[in-house]
């Protein structure tokens, strides 16, 4: 039987900081600029030597104890077997994600305009949510932005006295048309299938997966236990008499150049509205949920941001 509440014991610290622009911004071309610049503010508070831009971290002896490690450029622990440095496991994904949220639906900032920037921040990472956020502010005056506020977020209904939130307390007070739904991919939603990426036509099933392996890694580093819920075949099937219309939706082609990896790094993805039909009782969690995670491949670039249009 399909049990999906495990996936959702995730601890998570969300806030926005209110900016006004002094030029107009596109969402969709500015979420890798501010990622950049938000890596280099929490280096700069975090990292105890004076010239830290030109400091190696795979070299440096306080890796494991590093807030820039921890909040934005986590490793693998490595063990020793016979004198020899060996990973465990991959490189963690990031723990957290950021959302331009602008009124406009063409994801247009105008020049004086209030927006906001919503933070996702996962696990242990929040015990250091102080230097995540002082970072955050200082990343969007160096954009030339103007910072109005910064305030906590909390779930509807739920007390600021609360003082342990996970995922599941955010999707449990989403009350969606359960028939029909339509999704808002605001930045590019890349999703693989077959290890291929998918730039043509996706299916209900593909975004399901999605969302399921973003879960998944995020609960693997980041999780409160091991218990990765339970999803059985029926689930899946289901997930096939779901009516997918990606009519209103179309792949745009973007890239970054990451000066770490002396390359450049794919951002293309989907664009556009996608209409979910059917009953779509069993999926409204988890697509509540794509909300606030993002999905796909990105997402700390600020790739994968979808919200939730009701019908």
């Amino acid at each position: 039987m399909t049990n999906l509440n495990p996936l959702l014991d995730i601890d998570i610290l969300r806030f926005s900081i209110t900016l006004i622009s002094k030029k107009i911004l596109n969402i969709n071309n500015i979420g890798s600029i501010y990622r950049g610049k938000l890596g280099f503010s929490i280096k700069q508070i975090s990292c105890q030597y004076e010239h830290f831009q030109n400091e190696d971290c795979s070299d440096c002896t306080l890796t494991y104890n590093c807030h820039y490690i921890s909040l934005f450029s986590p490793i693998s622990k490595l063990h020793n077997i016979n004198n020899e440095k060996v990973k465990k496991i991959p490189s963690p994904v990031r723990p957290f994600v950021f959302s331009f949220f602008t009124n406009n639906r063409d994801g247009i900032i105008n020049v004086d305009e209030p927006f906001k920037i919503i933070f996702s921040v996962f696990g242990p990472s929040i015990q250091n949510i102080a230097i995540f956020a002082a970072a955050a502010v200082h990343a969007s005056e160096n954009m030339g932005l103007s910072v109005r506020s910064l305030d906590k977020l909390y779930p509807e209904n739920t007390s600021t006295n609360k003082k342990k939130i996970t995922i599941k307390n955010w999707v449990d007070v989403c009350d969606l048309n359960s028939q029909k739904i339509i999704l808002h991919c605001h930045t590019p939603l890349s999703m693989k299938k077959n290890n291929h990426i998918i730039n043509t036509k996706f299916s209900f099933m593909d975004i399901i997966k999605a969302i399921i392996r973003r879960l998944r890694d995020l609960k693997r580093y980041y999780g409160n236990d091991d218990n990765m819920g339970q999803i059985d075949k029926n689930f899946y099937n289901h997930s096939k008499l779901i009516h997918c219309s990606t009519q209103k939706i179309g792949y745009h082609n973007k890239n970054r150049y990451s000066h770490s990896q002396h390359k450049l790094i794919p951002l293309s993805g989907f664009i556009g509205y996608v209409s979910l039909t059917g009953n779509l009782q069993i999926f409204v969690p988890l697509i509540k949920a794509s909300e606030i995670i993002h999905i796909g491949r990105g997402t700390s670039n600020g790739n994968g941001y979808v919200s939730i249009i009701t019908a």
